[in-house]
């Protein structure tokens, strides 16, 4: 009984997938998916029918003459590649009954296989240090903060096991309950990208979606870090760890204290780090999860925009007439005011005219039609942002006179409606840009995940005489988030508001993604290369260490 059920946990899987290829047109895998089904759907059917008796006791009537006609009618499409009606009816016929027999058979019968010795054995030639560790595991858990939890293996409705925690009065699910195989397989398919080579996974939960990176590119280095002791212990014990020990470059790391997730942090250059959200959820460390979710931020926003910046890019190479690096010695040695369209811009925009010969404004996308309004003399507008909609900061105004400098994914809805100059700039970790960089001897910048700290990067490197930001709050001043007109669509928040120190040394209420950006733009003017004075005039608004705070009245007047 138990081969059966494994067996039809397979098809039911293979069944899934087969839906995902055709949706997605991959042929070629269609086709494979319905050669493996035919020809193992059969011998699964004859099982079922040897064991008939089983579950009619059970009360499962199985009408075996659909079946047969199920399986005519599969191999009627597959000789046609009718490949939907191929889906449609192992869907509708099948697959009901297979779940029936799971739920029967899960209900019934101890189906578990237990992998711990096995896996224990295997663990013992390939990591000595994990070893000792999972040996002494009752040491570790008497001290980790998860000691109190209660882990729950179910069965999931296809067949595979499945963990749940319950922690006090909450329970969270680590993998799905209808198929952890497959959810897994989405998961790596959300994250994979095949211009990396390393990848870190926090969070091993019971290794479906780290075995399924293994399957998706056996090449890949692996750092699967889990801060659980628990955890790992129940992978090999419920799971077949194959995919890890058969592979010399995938590591399990037992990590605690988060000292090696703090080390991938720190350090991610040219690798990929992949949270699985659930086993994050669990982290009881506030100051880990507010760390990590700030990643998230991130993460999120180029998943987000990552579909258009590819034909971002390839638009924006041919329409931008100028590359950036030709207007280096109109920044260098100057006075640059970055404005952004924070609240606290009402208060001083008006100091920014008559505008003297000394600066240069960089107006941030989102403000530039106020300080039209103002009258207010621009020298460039910077834009960066992937998404269509970022064409409506420029309705009415798209005639200017003021060159743009267009990060090379900008919404190419924003370049093409622009009829000014357009220079285009080149951003890291975008692959396209990097080449193009390379290729033509171009700078390239850091991005940050704002336009404002593009800027900001930009003046450092075209070596700015003093660096002034205006109306740069990243919070919500006076329970605003931007100036009074200022083009700007709603800001994205990402979970619950958090308090930060203000320029007046109150509490101020921000969202982690304006939370990460003041992050990186202090990090940023500690690196060796800032050797320009950083002020933040904004008067208003998270304080920014590392800048000195003064007045726009006062940064004026010393010009």
């Amino acid at each position: 009984m138990k081969d059966l059920f494994y067996k039809n946990a397979e098809l039911i899987s293979r069944i899934e997938i087969l839906q995902s290829n055709i949706n997605y047109q991959r042929e070629t895998a269609a086709i494979n998916d319905i050669f493996w089904i035919v020809t193992n759907m059969p011998g699964i059917i004859e099982k079922i029918a040897n064991n008939n008796n089983y579950f009619a006791s059970l009360g499962l009537v199985i009408n075996f003459d659909l079946l047969a006609s199920t399986l005519a009618d599969v191999l009627s499409a597959q000789k046609n590649e009718d490949f939907i009606t191929c889906s449609d009816v192992l869907n509708t016929h099948l697959k009901p009954v297979l779940l029936n027999v799971q739920g029967l058979i899960s209900g019934n019968e101890d189906i578990f296989e237990n992998y711990f010795d096995y896996n224990m054995q295997r663990l013992s030639e390939k990591d000595s240090v994990l070893y000792s560790q999972l040996r002494d595991s009752d040491k570790y858990h008497d001290a980790s903060p998860y000691k109190d939890d209660i882990y729950m293996i179910e069965n999931s409705q296809v067949g595979y096991a499945t963990l749940a925690v319950a922690s006090g009065t909450d329970t969270l699910r680590l993998h799905s309950f209808s198929n952890p195989m497959i959810s897994s397989r989405d998961f790596v398919c959300d994250f994979y990208n095949p211009s990396k080579s390393d990848y870190i996974i926090f969070g091993l939960g019971l290794g479906y979606h780290c075995e399924e990176l293994v399957a998706k590119d056996s090449e890949l280095n692996i750092k699967i870090i889990e801060n659980d002791i628990g955890i790992i212990e129940l992978a090999m014990t419920y799971t077949n760890m194959n995919w890890y020990f058969n592979n010399k470059d995938v590591e399990i790391i037992y990590d605690p204290d988060f000292k090696e997730l703090g080390k991938a942090i720190e350090d991610i250059a040219d690798k990929l780090i992949a949270f699985h959200r659930p086993s994050v959820r669990r982290i009881k460390n506030s100051q880990i999860v507010d760390i990590i979710k700030q990643l998230w931020v991130r993460e999120d926003s180029a998943k987000m925009q990552r579909d258009w910046m590819e034909s971002n890019f390839l638009y924006n190479i041919k329409s931008c007439n100028h590359n950036i690096d030709s207007i280096k010695d109109d920044i260098h040695g100057k006075n640059v005011i970055i404005v952004a369209a924070g609240p606290s811009l009402d208060k001083n925009i008006d100091l920014l005219k008559p505008k003297h010969e000394d600066v240069v404004i960089l107006a941030l996308s989102a403000v530039c039609r106020k300080l039209v309004d103002k009258s207010i003399d621009m020298d460039y507008i910077v834009v960066s942002d992937a998404k269509p909609v970022m064409n409506k900061q420029f309705e009415g105004i798209e005639s200017l006179d003021v060159p743009m400098l267009a990060l090379s994914t900008t919404s190419k809805k924003v370049t093409k409606m622009y009829s000014g100059n357009k220079y285009l700039m080149c951003q890291s970790g975008f692959p396209l840009a990097e080449k193009y960089a390379r290729d033509n001897d171009l700078e390239l910048f850091e991005t940050g995940g704002s336009v404002v700290t593009f800027a900001i990067d930009l003046s450092v490197r075209f070596g700015a005489k003093k660096i002034v930001f205006v109306g740069l709050d990243l919070a919500y001043t006076d329970n605003k988030n931007h100036a009074t007109g200022a083009g700007v669509e709603k800001v994205a928040v990402m979970g619950e508001e958090i308090l930060v120190e203000d320029v007046n040394g109150n509490m101020v209420a921000t969202n982690r993604p304006f939370d990460m950006f003041r992050k990186w733009i202090e990090k940023r003017i500690r690196q060796d290369d800032v050797t320009m004075p950083i002020i933040d005039a904004s008067e208003g608004g998270a304080k920014i260490k590392g800048a000195e705070l003064h007045t726009l009245e006062e940064v004026m007047d010393s010009l």
